[in-house]
Parts: C-alpha cells; sequence; structure tokens
C-alpha cells in the first residue's frame, strides 16, 4: 500500500525532519500542533532542513522544490487527521 497524504503530530526534535522526509519522498505532509503559531514554526523548519539538504546536494534541486508545495502545518488535529493515509506522532 502507497500513502500519498500524513499527519506528523509535534513539532519538536523530529516532528519537522519526519515531515520533511515524507515529503522529499513525494507524500503531502501535515505538521500538526496545538496551536498555529506552533505548527508554523515546524513548517518553517521543515522547510528550512529541505532547503539545507538542496543546498548540500543531498537531495535533488527539483525534488526540494516539490516538496514545498507538499508541506503544509495546521493545529485542527480533528480535521486533518481524518483525510491522511498514514500519521506519526
Amino acid at each position: 500500500m502507497r500513502f500519498r497524504k500524513a499527519a506528523v503530530i509535534g513539532t519538536g526534535m523530529m516532528g519537522p525532519g519526519i515531515a520533511a522526509t515524507l515529503s522529499l519522498a513525494g507524500v503531502d505532509a501535515t505538521i500538526l500542533s496545538r496551536n498555529d503559531e506552533n505548527a508554523e514554526n515546524g513548517l518553517r523548519r521543515a522547510l528550512s532542513q529541505v532547503a539545507l539538504l538542496g543546498e548540500h546536494g543531498l537531495t535533488t534541486r527539483l525534488r526540494a522544490e516539490r516538496s514545498k508545495d507538499l508541506l503544509h502545518a495546521s493545529s485542527d488535529l480533528d480535521g486533518i487527521v481524518p483525510q491522511v493515509d498514514l500519521v506519526i506522532e
């Protein structure tokens, strides 16, 4: 089974990196947090990690660009979780 959409709960040390990795693999990934501010901070960190990988040649420029469109942030746990194929906490 291939999953197309994922939710990553948490914006601590691992959440943004997991979401970034999923997006680089072509998965639509939403970072979930308790409030919008933390969710947006997690999204910024994930985007920064993707950019860093691209700058150091650890992913292709095209893949890094595509992943930007696949990363999202939300605080709507009840609205997002039923719409995804995979949830990671």
